[in-house]
């Protein structure tokens, strides 16, 4: 960080505030002037903004009595909060990753997910964590969590390769498809890529998503080869949506709706956006979560973060699902709705997603 930026912390920083918490507001300028990337793709190189936002979190610092700057459990929510609004990046997050006391000093340990354990369960209840169906009239249903389902647990694993083939190659009969993202909270990029290739021919590939950094840009596209070789290149296509489908799960939603290579029939997605790594703050036990990319799609320069994706036809989630069936069978009769089995998802799935998806979150260290 340039010496004008620790010049406006030291003056202004209150004297209650304790060494440990002063080198935490410190260090979060030094994370940021080195790591932090805006939407508009700027950098904190100049360290102007980075200024302006240091005076303001420091005078904030100064209305905070010591009490509450002695309990980590407040000054770790309060700085995030603090964070966010300042700069108005969602994505910024302070986090204690050490064991530390509370105000009743009693021991609090910050506990991380074990990813072993949550692909163990993951596997012993595959048949419905992946919910592959042919619904009634020969439409196929495919429901996924996370985006991450391939690459992270079905590649790595002969047996879960062959169950997930075996289960998409079925789909080959139906007269339409359609993906249910409306429990999916996100995943990885690598997952996106991969359920896409699903369905765009090997070639021409087609752009996806343009991810840029401080030193460049990745480009992503659909996969010359894809797992089986299995492929849906004509087959109709419907995205079901609710207001929890996030991020990659989005990236997905807007990427397809963008080439026009789907119908999405549902509510507004979250409008989130997972582009940041953690960073510890030196000499502390203390991590920041900061902005490191910007995703762009590269047909519309835009993406979905903090507005969503509409769907094509905006209708209840839970009625989602009824209305797509209704949309490929036309006049039909919908009761294959009813007969299909259950296709909503068991609430203890939701709670495996969320394990996921914040395993994602732990990019920069690996907690186990």
């Amino acid at each position: 960080m340039a010496p004008t930026a620790y010049i406006v912390f030291i003056a202004l920083v209150p004297a209650v505030l304790s060494v440990d918490w002063l080198e935490v507001v410190m260090g979060i300028g030094d994370v940021m002037a080195d790591h932090y990337l805006d939407q508009d793709l700027r950098a904190l190189n100049d360290h102007t903004l980075l200024r302006r936002w240091n005076r303001t979190l420091v005078h904030r610092f100064q209305s905070w009595s010591q009490d509450y700057m002695s309990d980590p459990l407040r000054m770790e929510e309060g700085l995030t909060s603090e964070l966010q609004n300042i700069t108005g990046d969602e994505t910024m997050k302070v986090w204690d990753f050490g064991v530390y006391e509370n105000t009743t000093q009693e021991p609090v340990a910050r506990e991380f997910f074990n990813f072993s354990t949550f692909v163990d369960n993951f596997k012993k209840n595959r048949e419905r964590y992946i919910n592959v169906t042919m619904l009634e009239g020969n439409v196929g249903y495919v429901s996924i969590r996370s985006m991450s389902h391939i690459v992270d647990i079905i590649l790595p694993d002969p047996e879960m390769t062959e169950f997930f083939l075996s289960k998409m190659a079925a789909l080959n009969e139906s007269k339409a498809i359609i993906l249910d993202l409306r429990y999916n909270l996100g995943g990885d990029r690598e997952g996106v890529v991969h359920w896409a290739s699903f369905f765009f021919n090997a070639t021409p590939s087609v752009p996806l998503s343009d991810v840029y950094y401080r030193d460049g840009v990745n480009q992503y596209w659909t996969l010359l080869e894809v797992p089986g070789g299995i492929r849906f290149p004509d087959m109709p296509l419907y995205l079901l949506t609710s207001n929890r489908t996030g991020r990659e799960a989005e990236e997905f939603a807007y990427a397809m709706q963008v080439v026009n290579r789907t119908t999405i029939i549902g509510e507004t997605t979250a409008g989130e956006e997972f582009t940041g790594m953690w960073f510890p703050i030196d000499q502390t036990d203390v991590h920041l979560l900061t902005r490191t990319n910007v995703v762009r799609n590269p047909i519309t320069q835009d993406s979905w973060s903090g507005k969503g994706v509409t769907p094509d036809i905006i209708v209840p989630s839970e009625k989602a699902l009824t209305v797509a069936l209704r949309k490929i069978r036309g006049s039909e009769d919908t009761k294959m709705v009813a007969s299909s089995g259950n296709i909503e998802p068991p609430r203890w799935t939701i709670y495996l997603v969320l394990i996921s998806t914040s395993i994602g979150l732990l990019t920069y260290q690996t907690f186990m």
